[in-house]
């Protein structure tokens, strides 16, 4: 597990303020207002979607990168990458429903670590160079994508789907990508794609001359949009 910040200066929010909370001009209730767990109730979960406020957040310094494993044997040639080893009788850090609480009670071989590694100063950046949250429904971002808004941007079943929908809404659209992107001229627009095909592939994409595979690579999907946003332009 990777620590990409830590946070300073705690302060638990307010239902009010939480209701306050704009991405990208939506509101956090709108967007996690389904965020129920184990049974809470809905004020109980709009407790749950922003608990605190921070002051400060650091980000390690100098470009290094902290990595906590319970692996004895993990390894790494990465000279930027530091590596904590935990309790190696834990055999894993987070469990499945993916929230888990340290206490100096219950786990604490792993919580010292962590305390320590939290108030090494030499680890984290001295100047705190995140942007603050903004309350007033605006935003300084303008081209924020609604997979964005929703956290589903790394989502591979969804990723997958939408491409699916736009290449068989307009199979042009497909062919001006395997031309401009792939590298592939004259592919006809009478193809079939296949979804989760032999072997799990994403995308099995096919005309009479051509079969193209597609797995989740971020770098297609990138050029994908850039296409997508140019011709919607």
């Amino acid at each position: 597990m990777e620590v990409v910040m830590k946070a300073e200066g705690l302060n638990k929010t307010t239902i009010d303020e939480i209701q306050k909370i704009f991405y990208a001009g939506v509101n956090i209730v709108d967007i996690f207002n389904k965020n129920l767990y184990h049974g809470e109730s809905d004020v109980a979960s709009l407790g749950s979607m922003a608990t605190f406020q921070a002051r400060d957040v650091r980000f390690p310094a100098n470009g290094k990168r902290i990595i906590l494993t319970v692996d004895e044997n993990y390894d790494t040639e990465d000279e930027n990458v530091i590596v904590i080893l935990l309790d190696t009788d834990k055999r894993k850090i987070v469990g499945q429903g993916m929230r888990t609480y340290l206490s100096s009670e219950s786990y604490p071989l792993i919580y010292n670590k962590i305390e320590k590694l939290f108030e090494d100063d030499l680890l984290w950046n001295d100047i705190n160079t995140t942007q603050k949250m903004i309350t007033d429904g605006s935003y300084t971002r303008s081209n924020i994508s609604f997979l964005e808004i929703i956290r589903k941007e790394n989502d591979e079943l969804i990723i997958s789907n939408l491409l699916t929908y736009y290449f068989n809404y307009d199979h042009s659209l497909f062919v001006k990508f395997a031309k401009d992107v792939l590298g592939i001229n004259q592919f006809d627009v009478s193809f079939e794609i296949i979804r989760e095909s032999m072997g799990n592939i994403d995308l099995w994409i096919r005309d009479k001359k051509h079969i193209i595979i597609y797995l989740f690579l971020i770098i297609i999907i990138f050029q994908l949009m850039m296409i997508l946003k140019k011709n919607t332009e």
